[in-house]
This record gives C-alpha cells, sequence and structure tokens, in this order.
C-alpha cells in the first residue's frame, strides 16, 4: 500500500489538484532521482533520500536565485554555485546552508570577483580582482540557462579599475590570514566545532599545519621570503618532501601540477606564486 518505483504524488489545493512530486518513491517514500514542487512556486530538482534532498541538485526559489550543488539531509551542503536574480554567483564550498571555507563570488554587473575564505557566510580574508573575458562570458550563459526570469544583462555597469595595490607583499598577508581561519576551524569546541572541523575536511582545501610547513620548506629551500625569492622547478617535488607530505597522498600529485604550472613562465617559481597556490589549492576526492 506504499508508493513504491515511479510516480506522481497529488495533492488538493483550493479546490483543484496540484502535482507536489514526480520521481522515485522507496516504501513510501521519495528515493533517488525526482522533482518536488513546493506551494510556494519553488522548484527543486534533483536526488533524495529518506523524503529529504539529499545528493546533488537544483532549487529554483521563488526570488529568482538558483542554486546548483550538493545537498544533505535538506541543505546545502557540499561544492555548489549560488545565481543570483541580480546577476551576482557564489561558487564554493556549502556548510548547513552557510558559505564556508574557499569560494568565489562573482558580481557580473561590476566585472569583478572576490576570491577567498569564508566562514559561517562571511567573508574573511582574500583578493578582489577583475574577472576575466571569459569569465564572463561563461557565468552569463550559464546564468541565463539556470535563472528562470534572466535576460541578457543590458546596461551594465562600466567596469571602474581597482585602485592601485600599496601593500607590499599581499600574497603574505593573505596567506597568514587563510592559515589562521584554518586554524580556528579545527580548534573550535563544542557541536559547532565538529561541524566546522568537518567542513574543512571536505573542503579540500590545505589545512593550517600543511601550509606552514610547505611555507617554511620553500623558505629553507630558496633561502628567504621575499617577492624576489624563488626556487626552481627541480626543487618544487623537494619542497613536498621536506614538508612531509605523504607522496600516495591524493592531493600531492594536484599540487605538485599547479605548482609546476606556476613555474612555466620564466622557469622558476616565486615565493609570492608559491603561497597563491597554497592560498587557493583545492582537491575534491569523489
Amino acid at each position: 500500500g506504499r508508493p513504491h518505483g515511479y510516480g506522481h504524488y497529488w495533492m488538493p489545493r483550493g479546490g483543484t489538484m496540484w502535482l507536489q512530486y514526480e520521481g522515485n518513491w522507496q516504501q513510501g517514500m521519495r528515493q533517488g532521482h525526482g522533482t518536488l514542487y513546493y506551494w510556494t512556486n519553488e522548484v527543486y530538482h534533483g536526488e533524495f533520500v529518506a523524503n529529504k534532498r539529499h545528493g546533488n541538485g537544483r532549487m529554483e526559489y521563488k526570488c529568482g536565485d538558483v542554486y546548483e550543488g550538493a545537498f544533505q539531509r535538506d541543505r546545502k551542503h557540499g561544492m555548489g554555485s549560488q545565481y543570483f536574480a541580480n546577476g551576482d554567483c557564489f561558487t564554493g564550498f556549502f556548510c548547513q546552508d552557510k558559505r564556508e571555507g574557499l569560494g568565489t563570488m562573482y558580481w557580473l554587473s561590476k566585472a569583478k570577483k572576490y576570491d577567498g575564505e569564508w566562514s559561517q557566510n562571511r567573508p574573511c580574508t582574500g583578493a578582489v580582482i577583475a574577472m576575466s573575458t571569459n569569465e564572463e562570458e561563461l557565468l552569463s550563459r550559464r546564468r541565463c540557462d539556470l535563472v528562470p526570469i534572466s535576460q541578457p544583462m543590458e546596461n551594465m555597469e562600466i567596469p571602474l579599475p581597482l585602485p592601485k595595490l600599496g601593500l607590499k607583499a599581499p600574497s603574505k598577508i593573505v596567506f597568514g590570514q587563510t592559515v589562521d581561519v584554518r586554524k580556528q576551524r579545527y580548534s573550535s569546541r563544542g557541536k559547532e566545532g565538529a561541524i566546522q572541523r568537518t567542513a574543512q575536511k571536505l573542503n579540500g582545501t590545505l589545512d593550517d599545519s600543511t601550509m606552514e610547513r610547505l611555507k617554511h620548506s620553500f623558505i629553507a629551500l630558496a633561502g628567504g621570503d621575499t617577492p624576489k625569492d624563488f626556487i626552481r622547478p627541480a626543487k618544487i617535488g623537494d619542497v613536498c618532501v621536506l614538508a612531509g607530505l605523504d607522496p600516495a597522498s591524493p592531493e600531492v600529485p594536484n599540487l605538485l601540477r599547479e605548482l609546476h604550472e606556476h613555474s612555466r613562465r620564466d622557469a622558476r617559481l616565486s615565493y609570492d606564486d608559491f603561497l597563491n597556490v597554497l592560498t587557493g589549492f583545492r582537491c575534491i576526492m569523489k
């Protein structure tokens, strides 16, 4: 007597019947892939486990925003992208409906983006830089595909140039602040602390201890920590070995690949580029 398999579930509403759910069922519960229609005119397309949104899916909100990514127990949890009706977009990691960890906020109308670390839905440390032409085109097309009320943006603001940066070592400052944020996640206590530690692990970014060990290994091989200090590509692997990274660990080959890519320009890896790679590195294993 319970729904099992593929089917449609209708409910009475205002003297008529409306479709609430279409998709797979298992022993009376939504299970597998399906589409849930809310009475608020919001729609969820994606995976379900035990009646809850769980897995990959897309949520279309009544305000015009669209979220596409991972869900866990009815909440946004994992990697995802939130497209806003006004043209903005966030891509990164979510932890129980909040932006947490490494993520990028795009302001399409201004052709700018914030790339950095987030905690409890708030930006903590990072950099605001100009979007590339390719990023603008890809984001604009994706926005029109996903957001129901979207149209190509007209009369966009003329992007103003960013002010000249006056800091002598911005990469070092952002690196240090990122280490502090990630260290704080691991040191948090109680239930919230457990959530924070799990979020840090699932983010796929380097933890604070690994970042510090890699930094000191680079300094030891380069002989300094100024923007002018560098190592040759042949020494990049030695940095990881000196830092005690396990070569069999799945993230190490990806890290080495990114470091080598940044050394191709002039056959050297500068201290600034090295810190930037560590700060923005992410390796999520599926």
